[in-house]
């Protein structure tokens, strides 16, 4: 009975079967929002091979503050920016810990569209950002700042979430990662 992790608008974590099933267990954030009705979702997840029992998760927020177990995460500060968006990527055990939870992105809507894993578990996130994007201590310049045209960004984290690389594809037209493998 292989378990894989379905998500829906919350997040919400249970093992997925083809026959009828019981809930090990639910994860769902705390979130706190200062302005209108705020949202966040699960984009995608990956299973680790390297590490048998470990799954990421990552997705978008525009919450003011995003809490994932013990760990905060807040909307990076805004310009003037209608309906501003960051994305998120957390380690999640099969017993329902939140090892680690990262934040990133910028002064635009920033979109992460899938994550996928290597054989040494690392994790790879892909997607779009306006504007620059940061990521820690990385910062990716967007092509067009001004016009705020979306730039493609992959971006690779180790295990223990330490950040890796990250690089982008910037151009005139709208560049977006969706999905990676």
């Amino acid at each position: 009975n292989v378990g894989c992790i379905q998500f829906f608008s919350f997040c919400v974590f249970f093992p997925l079967t083809l026959f009828p099933q019981t809930w090990q267990w639910v994860e769902s954030p705390a979130e706190k929002s200062d302005t209108n009705i705020k949202s966040n979702w699960c984009t995608d997840i990956a299973v680790s091979s390297a590490q048998p029992g470990e799954a990421f998760a990552g997705g978008n927020f525009n919450n003011d503050t995003l809490i994932w177990g013990g760990f905060v995460l807040t909307l990076y500060p805004q310009s003037a920016t209608p309906n501003p968006m960051d994305c998120y990527l957390l380690n999640i055990d099969d017993n329902s810990i939140i090892h680690w939870a990262k934040r990133f992105g910028g002064k635009g809507r920033d979109n992460l569209a899938a994550i996928d894993t290597d054989s040494s578990g690392n994790i790879y996130s892909v997607g779009s950002f306006g504007k620059d994007l940061y990521v820690e201590n990385d910062t990716l310049p967007g092509y067009d700042t001004i016009t705020n045209t979306n730039d493609a960004f992959i971006i690779k984290h180790d295990s223990s979430g330490n950040l890796v690389w990250a690089k982008s594809i910037n151009g005139k037209l709208q560049q977006g990662g969706e999905d990676i493998h």
